[in-house]
């Protein structure tokens, strides 16, 4: 019975509508303009999580700049617990400068190796995940060499799941 356009709000006074005064389905997303509710006024625990912050949940270590395992090995397969976390063994391949490395709680699907520096030579360090015949899976073989000639070197690795 009212002409479309006939209430505004400059002709309401404060408080003539309540929540009381609304049927359930009197205001609805359609109805509201775009920008109208601020965070602000909107109750938090009512929100759901934002589609692509689900990833952070996979994001375990996030809390921290420590990788979940990391090792420091000397050129003798020893490990350095001082400077390493959740390595399970360290052992040496059959030639000299193969290193496996076996980690504790999860198989590795990725990692980085750094060899040690020693203030001359020119070591690289490299490193294979998935097993090989000298370091079966789920152990990671990591291979120093001086040139082409594989040596023994200690090195830093990192793995990531």
């Amino acid at each position: 019975k009212l002409a479309n356009g006939s209430i505004t709000a400059a002709k309401m006074t404060l408080n003539s509508i309540t929540s009381g005064s609304l049927t359930s389905s009197s205001v609805t997303n359609e109805k509201i303009a775009p920008d109208a509710v601020t965070g602000e006024k909107v109750v938090e625990s009512t929100l759901s999580q934002v589609p692509s912050a689900a990833k952070a949940d996979f994001a375990t270590a996030a809390e921290s700049a420590n990788p979940i395992a990391f090792a420091h090995v000397t050129k003798e397969a020893t490990l350095d617990t001082n400077l390493s976390k959740n390595i399970a063994s360290v052992s040496q391949g059959s030639l000299s400068g193969i290193y496996c490395v076996e980690v504790s709680g999860f198989n590795p699907r990725g990692a980085q190796v750094t060899p040690q520096f020693e203030g001359a030579g020119n070591v690289n360090a490299l490193v294979k995940i998935g097993g090989t015949a000298d370091c079966p899976a789920p152990k990671v073989e990591v291979q120093t060499f001086e040139g082409t000639s594989r040596v023994k070197a200690g090195f830093y690795v990192a793995f990531y799941r």
